[in-house]
């Protein structure tokens, strides 16, 4: 339920994503600004297993002071 409501007010989102590679790699990606794209979120089933998909484009951020401020997409490797 709370997505829905997100949805409905047009919230902006963000979201960080990390992976590990091996024992001593890794990859990472953070979004900074996403808005809300698509109908909205519904519960719904996938093998079984209840889903809500949540549909999103990343934006760049025009307030920001810095590049690293404005990017839509920062990417990090270790």
């Amino acid at each position: 339920p709370t997505y829905y409501a997100l949805w409905a007010a047009n919230t902006t989102m963000h979201a960080m994503l990390s992976l590990r590679i091996g024992a001593t790699a890794a990859v990472g990606c953070y979004l900074r600004k996403l808005i809300w794209a698509g109908p909205q979120p519904m519960q719904t089933s996938h093998d079984g297993l209840n889903c809500v998909t949540l549909t999103f484009y990343a934006v760049s951020d025009s307030a920001g002071a810095t590049e690293p401020e404005r990017a839509a997409i920062m990417w990090g490797f270790a």
